[in-house]
């Protein structure tokens, strides 16, 4: 069965690739979204991942920037299981009368490519809290192109990507790289919705993981 997957925000993508909300509502909305998490790992088989994280403090995408991640084995695992709980409810409650956000939120879904990896390990707890700097760094890029055979080539060039992070090495570097490159997930919009745009989720846990994958990518 395809998996469908939202990548959730509190509003559409910007230029940048990512989406803000009202400054000062940042720490409402993050306390909001704190007992959803929790329950949503302890109640809810069906979701594989739910995650909620903020611009880094030293880029250039503001501080009031967030994204969520959220990964369910059905549609609805996701539109009665989840949406049916107390504390979603809670949440909705209060993030649509007030306005929360500065415009309406993306729900459009994304469904895997067949490109990479959410997890290298089966029964793994993904952990994204409590994060220091060298640690559980995430990335989401947007890859734009303007047909389907762009972006089929752009697809192509991330597979070589995977292929080298899985690959063994005897100097030892595929095997370093695989400790610290625990994400490296390609997804893509449902037909429909397609608009040739290709999105990875990766997550580092640190930042020379994240740099080597970024030459990789300059690379390809």
């Amino acid at each position: 069965m395809t998996t469908p997957v939202l990548v959730l925000s509190p509003f559409p993508p910007n230029q940048q690739g990512q989406n803000q909300l009202i400054p000062e509502i940042v720490p409402q909305m993050l306390s909001l979204l704190g007992p959803v998490a929790l329950t949503t790992i302890a109640n809810e088989p069906e979701c594989f991942a739910y995650a909620w994280f903020k611009s880094d403090v030293e880029n250039a995408v503001p501080d009031r920037y967030l994204r969520g991640l959220e990964v369910y084995k059905s549609e609805q695992a996701l539109s009665q299981n989840h949406h049916s709980t107390p504390e979603y409810k809670a949440f909705r409650s209060v993030v649509i009368p007030e306005g929360i956000t500065e415009s309406p939120t993306d729900l459009r879904p994304l469904t895997p490519a067949g490109i990479g990896y959410l997890s290298l390990v089966d029964d793994e707890t993904v952990q994204f809290g409590g994060a220091t700097e060298d640690e559980v760094i995430v990335i989401v890029r947007r890859f734009c192109t303007a047909d389907s055979a762009r972006r089929e080539e752009v697809k192509r060039g991330l597979m070589g990507v995977v292929e080298k992070l899985l690959a063994a090495s005897t100097s030892g570097e595929g095997e370093q790289l695989r400790g610290v490159v625990k994400s490296f997930w390609c997804l893509e919009y449902a037909p429909d919705l397609q608009n040739g745009t290709v999105v990875t989720f990766e997550r580092y846990m640190n930042r020379m993981g994240m740099e080597r994958v970024a030459a990789l990518l300059r690379d390809d």
